[in-house]
């Protein structure tokens, strides 16, 4: 193999086959590995030299899927689910259709396993004939089959652990804070690179096509800096950056920055929303009617070229951000939770803040007389929902113009001081532009809020 994925790949597969106690012979594998790495595409024949970069692009992203672990404690289950004597003959769907279809991690979940299986089609589409060629694509079939199997099997072995381990409290679903892994690459010179382009990106403002173009100017320039001093040099700067990534969207997902969105399938022309699951479930066009007229029609999707291959890309996509997620990210952090705690309506005939109104002491609950006459282990929050839309592109008198929006909200229970700080602000979703929509649409978008914040009034959630 001829890349550190592939090292992976056959790390992994051994792996397994020492805990079934089936010791594989090392000459052949040996053998096949030198060839792999003395191949040069220019000598392969058409079909081979085709096979050696479709392959050289699906082991990078495998490589980016193995470098994201998913946290199976994240995953609740909301019926039975019927497992069979045997964890070889576990059907993965049944596990899809016991978890909750609103959760984030469920999302992450069914999204983790349709990225491995198209991954498992492209490279079973693969044709090469070269004896190592094969060998690499039969290891890349092996360990995605393998990792799909170990996704039905953790599943099942946290289904079993919700169910008989006491992780539910009352019947509420279960929070777990999201858990940040570590930096995938430690490599010192490739980490600089990353944390400087998202400095660049986050904090100055700049486009991702310009960062793009950085990080570009950055290896090229490091390596020309190397290229003057000597081979040895040459070699140090080589190896780490090949593990510095291509673009910003790549060294954001490294560095573990981007928060976790649940995606929608907008329609361009009624903005009906479709949940992004799997594209081959989706129609072409859009399906809405509105009353007694005709369907919409509209094209969900357009063709893109990427790599030498036409993907099915959606027209525009609706950004919603689990209220959840977010909760439970922000009760991490110290003296947030006691702030909130601290808070109650207190009617005062004066009136200074929102929570010395009337109307918060008779606020309808669930079977109560006042929603915020909470027990002490109980968090009662009262969020205030905002939606704007704005110019990404600033407002120039003669610039285009372009609008795009978004739903955020703030938590009231905050002290007056901190309730509108940013850092403690909830932004729920992006409004897709490129112009503003109409009031009808949205209320498209604020659907899947709506739905969420009628979830979490009744029953609620239990944030571990």
């Amino acid at each position: 193999m001829f890349s550190p994925a592939a090292g992976a790949i056959r790390q992994k597969i051994l792996g397994r086959m020492f805990r079934v106690s089936v010791e594989p012979p090392s000459g052949p594998a040996e053998l096949i590995e030198h060839k792999a790495e003395d191949l040069d595409p220019d000598t392969l024949s058409g079909i081979d030299e085709a096979a050696f970069y479709d392959l050289k692009e699906h082991e990078a992203c495998y490589d980016i899927l193995q470098s994201t672990r998913f946290d199976f404690l994240l995953l609740s289950f909301t019926q039975e689910l019927a497992t069979t004597a045997t964890t070889v003959d576990i059907n993965i769907q049944l596990v899809i259709n016991a978890l909750p279809p609103s959760s984030h991690a469920t999302q992450k979940f069914i999204y983790r396993l349709n990225s491995m299986k198209l991954l498992l089609d492209y490279v079973q589409a693969t044709q090469c004939i070269h004896p190592a060629l094969t060998a690499q694509r039969s290891a890349l079939i092996t360990a995605l089959t393998v990792d799909i199997d170990d996704l039905a099997q953790n599943a099942v072995k946290q289904w079993a652990i919700c169910t008989t381990g006491g992780k539910k409290k009352e019947g509420l679903q279960v929070v777990h804070p999201e858990v940040r892994r570590d930096f995938i690459y430690s490599l010192p010179l490739a980490l600089s690179i990353m944390v400087l382009t998202a400095i660049i990106h986050s904090a100055m403002g700049v486009s991702r096509d310009s960062c793009n173009f950085i990080l570009a100017s950055l290896k090229g320039i490091l390596l020309l800096a190397a290229n003057m001093q000597g081979a040895q040099a040459q070699r140090f700067i080589q190896q780490h950056l090949s593990h510095a990534p291509d673009t910003l969207a790549t060294t954001l997902h490294f560095l573990n920055l981007p928060p976790p969105f649940q995606l929608y399938i907008v329609c361009p022309q009624c903005s009906t929303l479709y949940r992004e699951l799997d594209h081959a479930q989706l129609p072409e066009a859009c399906t809405s009617r509105i009353l007694d007229g005709p369907v919409c029609g509209k094209q969900l999707f357009h063709n893109s070229f990427r790599g030498g291959k036409v993907r099915r890309t959606p027209v525009r996509r609706y950004s919603h951000q689990m209220f959840e997620t977010w909760l439970s990210e922000v009760l991490l952090r110290p003296g947030v939770e006691d702030m909130i705690e601290s808070s109650a309506p207190s009617p005062s005939t004066l009136l200074t803040d929102v929570w010395h109104g009337t109307y918060w002491k008779d606020f309808p609950g669930s079977g109560e007389d006042n929603f915020f006459d909470n027990p002490k282990d109980e968090l009662r929050l009262c969020m205030l929902l905002y939606h704007d839309f704005f110019n990404p592109l600033h407002n120039k008198t003669a610039g285009k113009l372009r609008s795009i929006g978004c739903f955020y909200m703030v938590c009231l229970n905050l002290p007056p001081e901190l309730r509108y700080d940013t850092s403690l602000a909830y932004l729920a979703s992006i409004v897709p532009g490129p112009s503003e929509p109409s009031m009808e649409a949205v209320q498209s978008f604020i659907r899947p809020i709506a739905d969420e914040m009628t979830r979490l009034y009744n029953p609620g959630i239990w944030v571990s």
